[in-house]
């Protein structure tokens, strides 16, 4: 034997692979080595095995080893007992994976040489992931090696290190756990207290008086409502006794209304606890200190909030009492100063005493009587079942289904109930045997139990049987005390593994019947566990599952007999000896036997294997994980590597179970924000694949919520947010998920709050991206054309990354007409030909690259001082211009508007997560078609327009050009970020034209205009300033013929007009001051001009002249003494500082004859120019500067106009702040800024005779003017460029227009002759004449005066004329009108017959029809013996021109194809004429025929849900049949009934993939259970033959027969759910809509009806005769959209609203 202080460190550097740290250098070890391991250190040879516990230092002192380990939340105990639901019951594939980790984890230790001794479940660590780690119990381990002789097995064995730290107190060691019937009997015969037992009670539920959230619980025994205290009915809870039963009621029954619980998905329960961890706090109130009750209590320490005395505390608590109230008197004695004791009953005159007489309570016969019943409240049968029910005892923990992991909660011990303690004599009278409550309370109390009345003689037999009875049933032996035999010795080594092997053995039977072991905790030694076990399993052997039942019978030795009696008391306490040949010729057992899968032991999944070693990998790289940042991020980017090859390897293997135990592992990643979007980017739509739309949305849907929700982004968040993986979320999740979760959380990118600090990366970024579009084979999308079924993931291969594609529906589909081509032609790269494209389709794939390359490189924008080259070749040339406008300077070749640019500028410097964010957006757009693109996408982009403008930093002034047209040029923060979503916006209105404008952008202004008089808060503010912009923006979108027939009822009189009373009102204060008034008049300023512009100069005499009245008269208001300013404030303002100035340069000016005080603008008509008169005399430039001097601006005119407004309703302080804000806003700045601009656009001598106040304008404008003249402003002496100048090129800002020459603008006014001539006033309405021409180009010279950017764009935009095909009109607008109208919660379908596309291209009848879940595309099958591919697109008006051509034609069947499948997990399609024809639509090429010969012909097809990828298939022999798309074979077969009830007819396949319902031509229905083929059930369905049949929902499913009835029926039972009423004819085809089904006739009848109310009607439309040409021959419905499709015998396919 080696030396103790040798081999300890040995053993635990084995385990640890840490060598000892030394901190008492006087430990009895040679000084070299001691010197060793003091200069080592923590010192790590290799790195510690994942299954093992880790550990973080060894210690060594002189007198012991300390080893410093992680704190252990959670044991497999825990989850066994607390957690079931985590396991799911219904398969035993995680247990397995549990006990493959902890034999892995023991075969690591034995390659050590280190045992496991009495390794239980509570020894072994497991975390949220549900991976296990196992403590060894070190102690006990030394200890067998170091003494070498033999442990005593049943007196416990050495404690091992977690059994002494959580001994509790002597109360739990008094019995074994095992010893549970015995204990029983004793206390039965009064042969223990009830104290006692009751304590024990408690350790076996596991609770423990050092764990304040699962503390001992014991019952309040009287409950101190008089003053000497009653009895306490113990037949009821005290959470019953205390809350009543009233309220338990409220909280168990979901269906009262007046119930609390009635909300979906709530927990029906009674009770909550029997002790909260609160409760155990408010006990100890006295004995805590006030940190801690503060943290577990309340945060503020009130010590009112604590009761003051035992009956206050009875009163307040539901839960039960605790040991310390019967064994403690310190607990009533407070520490602190400002707290008393908790008082006493009167009848107590000390603690003590309190504690006496409540202990003698509690042991009395009155309590003794009925303590059985509290039991089995607390512990037993009544926690659970009918029983729990009536007692009102539904405990939420063991019914709420949890999965989170607790250590912690109610446990049920035994399921039968708990056997009365014995009454000494049923003859004796309680006057002899009177407790010391009685004593003091004469008149007995009403929960006192009363003596029989009578002689039972049989009671002592009844006790007897209660008592046999429920150690048999609890504990599967009787109640007596067995003899132990001594055994024999073997050697040291194979007695070890043996102990080993017979405790793995105990292990795995509490791990997998944990309910039945819960009498047994695995405090025991080894021999008591495995007699326990033992006994269990010959019990309940087929209980046991079947993939370990031979493992268990080989390790228990269940086979042979076993002595209990007998005992085996050598040193390693092995409790019996393998034979040398053991069952079926195995040797002994050992861990390599165990785990071999030839010795076939345990059934382990054949992947388990692969699954650990990544998954081992994986937990190690993470304990390596406490390094720099940057190492770990390696590190966590490896996790991701790890998990991508594994899936890629065996994800086809795992199956849902599988990935069950792979997807905690996932979440962890997804959650970690080092490695969340490299996780998301690689694994999720391989995880998504393999799990299905509803179980990829159960698990993976929050997280990756999560993730797009945070503003904590990077360059990689780009990926993320491009449409490559958008799609790829569409696909997997559906549309109608990815809408209802992502849309909205998109378009918070697109206004930038997700962007990230993009300084230094801004290259980068657009690298990034630029390299994620070139590993693109096109735009992917699951349109179906071009999609790959492969995954994209980050290439670890060295393989190219597969995208999916691009949809190739963009496309001239409304000029195509007829049917294509049989074969498409597909290059080497799997991409379509560009051959078969149309020039439109072509030209528009070029656009819409070369816009993305605008939007991202930064090679194809000049900044400003940058103009067009006129050679044409697009270079950029520096013109040294430092003019304030943004030119785009490219070649038609490289820019095509067309593709969505707007008037809002990209900033190539700046590429973002935004900008990124847009563009997925503008392809969103693309395919989801104008309604749920309205309902989605512009309604969320029109609201959070607002956002970009809340707040005085969004306010703030912003040095930049070009963001939008404007003529002020005073951009600010919020117009950067609104840049995208208008850009958005205009996108939507090019492709879907000008009615979005008018119905849904206008009305939005119109509806929220109204909104700001009643409560003008920040967001109102915000609002107000994003809906002038939305007008501003949308104005060049207009056609002429909109603007005018909007102009004068909604943009005038219902936004401008009002927003400008808002603007200039002296009652409402702005939460953001004059900053956001100021604002909001330089918007509506450029609103009016740009208006202006595109009305003409006539036009806007006519029209625009009340709007400008209304806006110069907040200049009236503010500068004609309603605002005026004190004297005081007068003086010190710096408007009066400039206009002294101004006064002194006017004198100046007079005297030396050079300068004009006030300048009048002119316009002549006859020459076309705007004049500066400077002939006025010296007599007018007297009184203009009289008039100046005498304006209300001056000092002396504010000091006699200070009036209060009259109409201020508001305190002095609020009124001197909107004083404040309108002095600040209407200026002499803003004066001129509106002032100048408009009487370019109207004439000076229009404006003259119109304005009242045009004196006082003038006025303002000349105060600005001097104010310039001031800073000494040079004037050019030539007349500026105007093709190419800006606003400051010209305006008064230059004072070019002060210099009393003439300013020419050539064709500045004559353009607009052609729309003044085009004006026709009919009555109060003006509209277009239809033969003018007026979306030309015009007024493009005052466009450049005014505007700076390219004046093409400024008036009318191009690109509203590029491309018209998708425009709203005819019926498809009236469809569209109707949907957006419709409130998003109506559920019902109305058929309107509103024809909406025509699809030609079948030669003969429609069989079948299937829309793909992205309502984009759809598949049609016919008797012409081809399947045809179709885009589902809004091209013309809905007549009969607008017919579309098909995009691929599948022609390879030489039948007619009757049925038509979409195998959702691999993208794939099947067709069927008897034969099954397996294609890619997405690539359009064939992959799989299957013949079935002559001996089997498929006559019915349908597809198992996925993630499944099996058709199932019927045909005439009344056999089910499957087949693996995969790899185009048969799997495997069912036989739907004994006798054949008849041809299979239709088969309906749950959404779970669990039941198939079949119906047969007799009218019969059987369901099977897809799992086991069981038959369930069959019966009589319908009285005729069943023509259609189709799931509902998970539990049911609907059947439409020839007999013109139609029912709902449950999978589960042969009962109808309900029938659907009022059918004239069978339904041939049906469909559903939410809750309502669509059924057709052959007459061409629509039926509409509830699948849910039986009681509603179902009405009938019989479709016009031009709306279907022959009779109806297929259905389909477009849920999404609200659409039916249909087709005729004719081969015509109709789209219906």
């Amino acid at each position: 034997m080696k030396d103790y202080n040798s081999f300890v460190p040995e053993v635990l550097f084995r385990l640890y692979s840490l060598r000892p740290v030394v901190i008492d250098d006087g430990c009895s070890r040679s000084s070299d080595e001691r010197h060793h391991v003091t200069n080592s250190g923590v010192t790590h040879s290799t790195s510690p095995h994942p299954g093992i516990l880790t550990a973080y230092a060894v210690i060594e002192t002189q007198r012991a080893f300390y080893v410093l380990q992680p704190f252990i939340c959670y044991t497999v105990s825990d989850l066994v007992t607390f957690s079931p639901s985590k396991l799911k019951e219904d398969t035993c594939n995680t247990r397995l994976f549990i006990l493959f980790e902890v034999l892995q984890a023991i075969k690591h230790l034995h390659s050590l040489g280190i045992s496991i001794y009495d390794l239980s479940l509570k020894m072994i660590a497991i975390d949220d992931q549900l991976w296990a780690r196992v403590i060894p119990s070190t102690a006990a381990i030394v200890g067998n090696f170091v003494a070498g002789a033999a442990a005593d097995d049943c007196s416990g064995g050495a404690p091992s290190l977690l059994e002494n730290g959580q001994s509790g107190t002597p109360l739990f060691n008094r019995f074994q756990p095992s010893d549970f019937s015995s204990v029983v009997q004793k206390w039965v015969y009064h042969e223990i207290s009830n104290f006692d037992y009751l304590m024990y009670l408690n350790g076996l539920a596991g609770r423990s008086v050092n764990d304040p959230n699962h503390y001992p619980v014991l019952p309040w025994v009287i409950d101190f409502s008089s003053p000497c205290g009653n009895y306490r009915d113990l037949t009821r809870t005290k959470y019953r006794l205390n809350k009543g039963d009233e309220q338990l009621d409220l909280t168990y029954d979901v269906s009262n209304p007046e119930s609390i619980m009635r909300g979906a998905g709530q927990t029906p329960f009674h009770v909550s606890d029997f002790l909260s961890d609160i409760t155990y706090y408010v006990y100890n109130a006295r004995r805590m200190s006030k940190e801690i009750l503060c943290k577990f209590v309340r945060p503020r320490w009130v010590p009112n909030h604590y009761p003051i005395s035992l009956q206050r505390l009875y009163d307040w608590t539901p839960d039960e009492c605790i040991p310390e109230f019967f064994t403690d008197p310190e607990i009533f004695v407070s520490i602190h100063d400002d707290l008393p004791d908790l008082e006493l009953p009167p009848w107590a005159k000390s603690a003590e005493e309190f504690v006496r007489v409540h202990r003698e309570i509690l042991e009395s016969d009155e309590v003794s009587n009925d303590l059985h019943h509290w039991i089995d409240l607390t512990f037993g049968y009544k926690l659970s079942g009918s029983a729990a029910v009536i007692s009102k005892n539904i405990c939420l923990q063991l019914v709420d289904h949890h999965k989170q992991l607790l250590n912690h909660g109610v446990v049920q011990l035994f399921n039968s109930p708990h056997p009365p303690r014995h009454q000494q004599s049923s003859l004796l009278s309680r006057d002899g045997h009177r407790s010391v409550l009685e004593q003091r309370n004469s008149a007995p109390s009403v929960g006192t139990a009363l003596p029989r009345s009578f002689f039972n003689p049989l009671a002592e037999l009844d006790q007897l049987e209660a008592l046999y009875e429920f150690s048999v049933r609890a504990t599967n032996a009787l109640p007596r005390v067995r003899k132990q035999k001594q055994g024999n010795k073997r050697g040291r080594l194979q007695a070890l593994v043996a102990r080993d092997m017979q405790t793995i053995g105990c292990l795995i039977v509490e791990l997998f019947m944990p309910k039945i072991w819960a009498l047994n905790l695995p405090d025991s030694s080894l021999c008591k566990r495995y007699e326990h076990a033992r006994r269990i399993c010959q019990a309940h052997f087929n209980e046991l599952p079947l993939c370990i039942r031979h493992c268990v019978v080989f390790l228990l030795n269940l086979g042979e007999a076993w002595n209990p009696g007998e005992e085996i008391k050598d040193g390693l306490g092995e409790v019996f000896q393998y034979p040398s040949v053991g069952l079926d010729g195995l040797p002994p057992p050992n861990i390599d036997v165990l785990l071999h899968p030839s010795f076939g032991l345990i059934s382990f999944p054949p992947y388990f294997d692969s699954l650990y070693t990544c998954l081992r990998r994986v937990k190690s790289l993470s304990a390596e994980g406490c390094s720099p940042s940057d190492v770990r991020s390696g590190a966590e980017n490896q996790k991701v590597s790890l998990m991508t090859n594994l899936l890629t390897r065996i994800s086809y293997k795992m199956g849902l179970d599988g990935l069950s135990l792979v997807i905690p592992h996932i979440l962890e990643l997804l959650n970690d924000h080092t490695t969340s979007v490299q996780c998301a980017w690689s694994l999720f739509y391989p995880v998504a694949q393999s799990l299905g739309p509803s179980a990829s949305a159960q698990y993976l849907l929050q997280p990756l919520v999560n993730l797009f929700d945070n503003e904590d982004t990077t360059v990689k968040y780009l990926k993320i947010y491009h449409r490559s993986f958008v799609n790829q979320l569409i696909v997997r999740f559906g549309l109608d998920v990815f809408l209802n979760n992502f849309s909205t959380l998109l378009i918070e990118a697109v206004s930038g709050y997700k962007n990230f600090d993009s300084a230094g990366i801004g290259c980068h970024a657009e690298a990034f991206v630029n390299d994620v579009d070139a590993r693109e084979v096109t735009d992917q999308a699951d349109d179906p054309a071009v999609e790959s079924i492969h995954y994209f993931a980050e290439d670890l291969n060295g393989e190219a990354d597969k995208f999916l594609q691009d949809d190739v529906f963009d496309g001239d589909l409304a000029e195509r007409d007829g049917p294509e081509e049989d074969v498409i032609s597909i290059e080497s790269g799997g991409h379509l030909s560009r051959d078969i494209l149309s020039p439109a389709l072509d030209s528009e794939r070029k656009a819409s690259a070369n816009f993305d390359s605008l939007s991202v490189g930064s090679d194809n924008v000049a900044m400003a001082g940058s103009v067009v080259d006129e050679a044409g070749d697009g270079d950029v040339h520096d013109s040294g211009n430092d003019s304030d406008g943004i030119f785009i300077s490219v070649t038609p070749q490289k820019v095509n508007l067309s593709s969505g640019a707007s008037l809002v500028g990209a900033d190539s410097g700046d590429y973002n997560v935004g900008n990124v964010a847009a563009e997925t957006i503008k392809w969103l757009t693309h395919r989801l078609g104008p309604v749920l693109t309205t309902k989605h996408i512009s309604r969320n982009l029109l609201r959070m327009l607002t956002l970009c403008y809340i707040g005085e930093e969004q306010l703030s002034s912003l040095n930049v050009h070009g963001l939008f047209p404007s003529t002020t040029n005073k951009y600010i923060v919020g117009d950067k970020q609104s840049r995208l979503l208008l850009e958005c916006l205009s996108f939507i209105a090019t492709l879907y034209g000008e009615h979005i404008i008018q119905l849904q952008y206008l009305q939005h202004v119109k509806e929220l205009v109204p909104t700001f008089s009643k409560n003008f808060t920040t967001k109102s503010e915000a609002g107000l300033i994003g809906c002038l912009v939305i007008v501003l923006n949308i104005i060049p979108y207009m056609s002429d013929a909109l603007l005018v027939d909007i102009l004068k009822e909604i943009l005038f009189a219902g936004v401008l007009l009002p927003l400008m009373d808002i603007i200039s009102s002296d009652q409402l204060s702005f939460p953001s001051g004059s900053l956001a008034r100021r604002v909001a008049c330089y918007r509506m300023i450029d609103v009016l001009c740009i208006i202006s512009l595109r009305i003409g100069f006539e036009g806007t005499r006519q029209l625009m002249t009340l709007p400008i009245q209304k806006f110069f008269e907040g200049f009236s208001r503010v500068h004609d003494g309603k605002m005026a300013l004190t004297d005081v404030e007068a003086s010190k303002s710096p408007c009066s500082a400039s206009r002294q100035r101004k006064e002194e340069q006017v004198v100046d000016a007079e005297r030396d004859q050079d300068r004009e005080a006030l300048h009048e603008v002119r316009f002549n008509l006859g020459s076309n120019q705007f004049t500066v008169d400077v002939a006025a005399t010296r007599h007018k430039r007297q009184s203009s500067l009289g008039a100046l001097k005498q304006h209300s601006l001056s000092p002396s005119t504010l000091a006699n106009n200070g009036a209060e407004d009259p109409v201020s309703n508001s305190g002095a302080g609020s009124r001197d702040r909107i004083c404040k804000e309108l002095r600040e806003t209407f200026t002499p700045d803003m004066a001129h800024s509106a002032y100048i601009p408009i009487c370019k656009l109207a004439g000076g001598i229009h404006i003259e005779q119109h304005l009242s106040n045009d004196d006082l304008i003038r006025q303002l404008c000349s105060l600005y003017d001097q104010s310039l003249m001031g800073q000494q402003v040079q004037v050019p002496q030539q007349v500026p460029d105007l093709e190419r100048g800006s606003l400051h090129a010209t305006s008064i800002a230059d004072s070019s227009a002060y210099t009393g020459s003439t300013l020419r603008t050539p064709a500045l006014l004559a353009g607009d002759a052609n729309f003044e001539d085009s004006l026709i006033v009919e009555g109060n309405k003006i509209r277009i004449r239809r033969d003018s021409h007026l979306e030309g180009d015009q007024g493009h010279s005052r466009t450049s005066i005014l505007f700076s950017g390219t004046e093409s764009a400024v008036l009318r935009n191009p690109d509203m004329k590029a491309d018209t095909r998708r425009h709203l009109r005819g019926n498809w607008l009236a469809y569209w009108e109707h949907e957006v109208g419709l409130n998003d919660r109506v559920r019902d379908f109305n058929l309107k017959q509103i024809s909406l596309q025509s699809f030609h291209g079948h030669t003969n009848a429609i069989r079948c029809l299937h829309v793909l879940d992205n309502e984009n595309s759809f598949i049609s099958a016919s008797k012409d013996r081809t399947v045809k591919l179709w885009s589902l697109r809004n091209y013309g008006d809905g007549s009969e021109k607008s017919r579309v051509g098909c995009q691929w034609t599948y022609s390879r069947h030489k039948k007619a194809v009757f049925s038509i499948v979409f195998l959702d997990s691999i993208r794939l399609v099947a067709s069927c004429d008897g034969s099954i024809h397996i294609w890619d639509p997405f690539m359009g090429m064939a992959v799989k025929q299957i013949n079935t010969g002559k001996s089997y012909t498929v006559s019915v097809m349908s597809a198992l849900p996925a993630p499944s990828s099996t058709i199932l298939t019927a045909s005439t022999d009344s056999v089910l049949r499957f087949i693996d798309a995969r790899c185009g074979r048969f799997s495997h077969q069912f036989r739907t009934s004994v006798v054949p009830p008849g041809v299979i007819k239709g088969t309906a396949v749950s959404p779970d993939g669990r039941t198939v319902a079949v119906g047969f031509s007799t009218g019969l229905v059987s369901t099977l259970d897809l799992r086991t083929g069981y038959l369930l059930s069959t019966w009589k369905a319908h009285e005729a033959e069943i023509i259609e049949m189709k799931s509902f929902d998970s539990r049911r499913f609907v059947t439409s027969a020839l007999d013109q009835t139609m029912s709902i029926w449950r999978y589960e039972d042969s009962k109808p759910s309900s029938s659907v009423k009022g059918l004239t004819e069978p339904a041939h085809w049906f469909s559903f809509y939410k809750d309502t089904v669509v059924a057709g006739g052959a007459s061409s009848k629509i039926f509409v009806g509830s699948c849910l109310e039986s009681t509603a009607e179902v009405s009938c439309t019989k479709l016009k005769s031009d709306i279907l040409r022959g009779n109806l021959s297929a259905l389909a419905i477009l849920p999404l959209n609200r659409l039916l499709m249909i087709g005729s015998d004719h081969g015509d396919i109709r789209l219906l609203a």
